[in-house]
């Protein structure tokens, strides 16, 4: 009244009740429910005057009584063993000399939402992604951009539960995604000790992470070669925990220009299961495990056969040891010997509709 300003009311002191979570704490100190106290200058910083009570949960709760105005405080530890650190300009804190502390203006009784030890907010919640291996690992080898465009990759894919579902942009995940080649499909003859690729903690800001280009003019990518690769995720763009590594799977690169890095389908290619083929009848297959234990075996094929197939096992010296006649049910054939293998190499011939394919395997 008869002024130009607002009048100046006074405040009043207030019992304060203050938490703090302790669970993302990660210094010295063994944080136990005696552990956690606050100091500021309500209490002329006494170190052991103010504990608060554990919650049970790793939160910690506590009431103070507070003068009217600003207050600087902040939590500690075990009497000033540990305490917060902070660099200034956060805005729940306040600079005074060479300390920062948290500042409160207190004008009655008041409950302060809780907070994160070291921090203005509440404590991000843990990361559970990484506690599982990614799944749902597929491959494409289509046109970018599709349909018209260059066939120059292969996009591996793989997602966060199944069916599809897509790490996405809210998740801030990184990627490793190793590969490594297995197969000559040319001479269709294992590569054993091929040169490992790791692309290290890949990330797409702001955007679902489920899939990576693999271009054919890499350095370590070959035309006419089967790959076998694998991912795992991190946490907080690359930061946070690290998730086991996923299974493996297979892909393969076509004819490519290696100068080039682009494929041109020839007549009679067709893209199959990811990949693209020439068919030419002959089945393609894997075998694990090789070295064999001499009691069983397993084929897996890259595709699917119609009608029978003729599968023989031979010994080194050239005697058929195992036959087998019939239809193939799926993409896997599990072979049980007649009899237990003896150690050495042995030779597989796999026909189908008048193709022949032939592998190698080793029993120890």
């Amino acid at each position: 009244f008869q002024a130009c300003v607002t009048c100046d009311l006074a405040q009043d002191p207030g019992n304060i009740t203050l938490s703090v979570d302790m669970n993302q704490y990660e210094g010295p100190e063994i944080v136990g429910d005696s552990s956690v106290f606050v100091s500021g200058q309500f209490n002329s910083w006494c170190g052991d005057c103010n504990m608060l009570t554990h919650n049970g949960d790793g939160t910690y709760t506590g009431t103070v009584l507070m003068p009217a105005g600003q207050n600087e405080y902040k939590f500690q530890i075990n009497n000033w063993a540990d305490d917060e650190s902070f660099v200034g300009g956060e805005e729940c804190t306040l600079t005074t000399g060479e300390f920062t502390n948290r500042v409160l203006d207190v004008n009655g009784d008041a409950i302060v939402d809780m907070v994160c030890f070291e921090s203005c907010t509440a404590c991000a919640a843990p990361c559970t992604l990484a506690d599982s291996a990614p799944v749902g690992l597929t491959k494409s080898q289509q046109p970018v951009p599709f349909p018209d465009g260059d066939i120059d990759r292969a996009q591996v894919k793989w997602y966060k539960d199944t069916p599809d579902v897509k790490y996405s942009a809210d998740d801030n995940t990184a990627v490793d995604i190793e590969f490594w080649p297995i197969r000559d499909l040319v001479t269709n003859t294992p590569i054993t000790n091929g040169d490992t690729t790791l692309l290290s903690k890949r990330t797409k800001p702001n955007k679902d992470l489920f899939k990576w280009p693999v271009k054919y003019i890499r350095p370590d990518i070959n035309p006419n070669t089967r790959y076998r690769w694998r991912v795992r995720i991190y946490c907080d763009a690359g930061n946070g925990p690290v998730s086991p590594w996923s299974v493996e799977k297979n892909f393969n690169t076509p004819d490519f220009d290696p100068a080039t890095g682009i494929y041109t389908p020839p007549p009679g290619a067709q893209y199959i299961n990811g990949d693209w083929k020439v068919l030419d009848g002959a089945i393609e297959f894997d075998l694990f495990p090789n070295p064999s234990d001499g009691n069983t075996i397993t084929l897996t094929l890259d595709e699917v056969t119609e009608g029978p197939v003729d599968m023989i096992v031979y010994s080194l010296s050239g005697e058929m040891v195992h036959r087998y006649t019939g239809p193939v049910k799926g993409l896997t054939m599990n072979i049980d010997f007649d009899k237990t293998l003896a150690a050495g190499m042995y030779f597989i011939n796999l026909e189908s509709q008048g193709s022949v394919t032939n592998a190698r395997f080793v029993v120890r």
